[in-house]
């Protein structure tokens, strides 16, 4: 028997601005080209923060990327970083923000990493494997 299992790790990334067709998406794809190095067995999935929780209880992720989304107003992170962990406790997270101050200790207590949107394309691969096999 061929016991050759091949296993896909499933990032899920939740960004409004990380959409088919948005200027930010195809901005970090043709970075991704370049500067990304992910193994072969990832495949990242894009979604709205509407789209989420259902995303996350219909298929299996190895790692979640949560963007704050704050500059319309109201910051839609924080509810849906709940929402996941009302779902899963254990999946790791990797918060990202346009800027430094997430002070919001639940964020702080839930997340693996909190990192700067702009941070986020030279260190991608980096954090992948830090915690997709954990």
């Amino acid at each position: 028997a061929n016991l050759d299992i091949e296993i896909n790790y499933n990032v899920l990334w939740i960004d409004e601005d990380m959409q088919e067709g948005m200027v930010l998406r195809r901005t970090f794809e043709q970075t991704l080209g370049v500067l990304w190095n992910l193994p072969e067995d990832v495949k990242i999935t894009y979604c709205t923060h509407e789209r989420a929780i259902r995303e996350l209880a219909n298929n299996l992720y190895s790692l979640v990327i949560l963007d704050h989304d704050s500059y319309r107003g109201d910051a839609r992170g924080p509810s849906t970083l709940r929402g996941i962990r009302d779902l899963d406790q254990d999946i790791p997270i990797i918060y990202t923000s346009s800027s430094n101050s997430v002070s919001d200790s639940l964020i702080r207590k839930n997340v693996k990493e909190i990192i700067r949107t702009d941070q986020l394309p030279l260190r991608l691969a980096e954090l992948i494997e830090k915690y997709i096999e954990e």
